[in-house]
């Protein structure tokens, strides 16, 4: 089932659309297991705010749905007024907040995702990645990583990327200056390129974009 994003609001997500769309695929029939999100959003380039991360997490929990969150564009943020957040942190506060109750927020599932091939670091031929599973059991852990374990022939490659994707260089060390340099152009690129697109889009008669804040399509 698809929900739909209110473009007026910058492509914001509606808690009322995602409770209609669960609604009517229930009624139809369909057990309804997972919610998956992507943020900074693509195609559309919106950023959600933590208020609504707290509503999507807080209808996942109402209705037990394990939350997929997609945050492979979150280093590409263009809107300095709308940070990035990640789901866990929000859902960490949430139960910070809730802490002593049976709130059903305790209960909520999350498996997050980033990628090397996707955001500034964007090397596409190198597919590497990673999920964190957050509210799973230890056996349901452990059926993860039998899974993962029964891959064969590994992505060597993609697993260094991922690793300099998570330790970057770090300022005093040798690689540092000319990382900072190459991130920044490969960044303020995309920024500027954002922006030109949505320029022009708005600038043909019918057509409306609304402003680019993140991701990278």
């Amino acid at each position: 089932a698809y929900y739909y994003l209110d473009e007026d609001r910058g492509w914001a997500v509606d808690v009322t659309e995602l409770r209609a769309s669960y609604n009517k695929a229930t009624s139809s029939g369909v057990k309804v297991r997972s919610i998956a999100v992507i943020n900074p959003g693509n195609p559309c380039g919106s950023v959600l705010d933590m208020d609504t991360m707290a509503d999507i997490l807080m209808f996942a929990a109402e209705e037990n749905l394990v939350l997929l969150a997609d945050e492979v564009y979150q280093e590409n943020i263009y809107d300095e007024g709308r940070p990035f957040h990640s789901f866990k942190k929000v859902l960490r506060l949430l139960q910070q907040k809730k802490e002593g109750t049976c709130d059903p927020i305790h209960s909520v599932q999350l498996i997050s995702f980033h990628s090397t091939s996707k955001g500034v670091l964007g090397e596409c031929g190198q597919r590497g990645g990673y999920m964190e599973l957050v509210g799973f059991s230890t056996r349901m852990l452990a059926q993860f990583a039998k899974v993962a374990a029964s891959s064969l022939s590994s992505n060597t490659l993609g697993q260094v990327f991922v690793g300099l994707m998570v330790c970057p260089p770090v300022e005093g060390e040798e690689s540092y200056e000319l990382y900072r340099k190459e991130h920044s152009l490969i960044f303020e690129g995309l920024k500027r390129r954002a922006a030109r697109l949505c320029a022009a889009l708005n600038d043909i008669p019918g057509v409306s974009c609304q402003p680019i804040a993140g991701a990278m399509y």
